[in-house]
């Protein structure tokens, strides 16, 4: 199981963030989630431990950056999670969830 990022520098910009703390953010609420940090280039990607937990830890992620706030939405190239059936692509679905008013950021609110 794996969680992969990529992040469009201008959006990044644009939006008034710094890539390096965005990344930092990121990596942190993995290790929360006991997720290792596999890639920590252009490819930002976590994998689980092997443990029971690691598929919750993965839509825990998914939560906080998801419905919890949306800038890494904002700022991701592409968000794919990986698991053994497939992957999905997650930047998609919760863009679209924005787009149809089924997510609320509530930083915003």
């Amino acid at each position: 199981m794996r969680m992969e990022f990529t992040f469009d520098l201008e959006a990044v910009e644009k939006h008034g963030y710094c890539i390096d703390v965005a990344r930092k953010m990121i990596k942190e609420q993995a290790e929360e989630f006991k997720l290792k940090c596999v890639s920590d280039n252009e490819l930002l990607a976590f994998e689980g431990s092997g443990l029971k937990s690691d598929f919750s830890g993965m839509l825990g992620m998914m939560r906080v950056f998801a419905i919890q706030s949306n800038w890494v939405a904002e700022i991701a190239n592409s968000w794919i999670l990986i698991t053994s059936d497939g992957w999905e692509d997650v930047l998609r679905q919760v863009k679209e969830k924005y787009a149809r008013g089924e997510l609320y950021d509530k930083s915003y609110g």
